[in-house]
């Protein structure tokens, strides 16, 4: 699998639509994420793992209950003067190779704040 583009919207440390480009050339074979402390590093890695596992992506993560609350928490909340957001996403485009050739998926999770309590998490995965 190769990561080609991985947009983040209202995710942790990343607010509004954030595009980062992942795709390798034989002359750039590897793509460096830094950062200082803060920054989202770890978020960036978080997001990956979260896109594509959901519930799953994290053992402690056992009841739903946990789970909506640790969704609610990555959902950004911007400063103490502006609402959280109501909506976020993670959309991974990838390439997969597989016996019949190379292909290119886009995984996209995305949660909603509901009104009352919770989220409402969709998946998606398109060819």
């Amino acid at each position: 699998m190769l990561f080609r583009r991985m947009t983040l919207h209202n995710f942790g440390t990343y607010a509004g639509s954030q595009t980062l480009d992942l795709a390798t050339e034989p002359d750039r074979p590897v793509i460096l994420v830094g950062g200082k402390n803060g920054a989202g590093k770890s978020t960036f890695l978080e997001a990956i793992r979260l896109c594509f596992y959901g519930q799953s992506s994290d053992r402690l993560l056992t009841t739903r209950d946990r789970y909506e609350r640790y969704l609610l928490a990555r959902m950004h909340r911007g400063n103490s003067l502006s609402l959280p957001a109501k909506h976020s996403f993670v959309e991974i485009e990838f390439d997969y190779a597989d016996e019949t050739g190379l292909s290119t998926y886009t995984a996209k999770r995305s949660w909603e704040r509901k009104a009352i309590s919770g989220v409402a998490e969709s998946f998606e995965l398109l060819a």
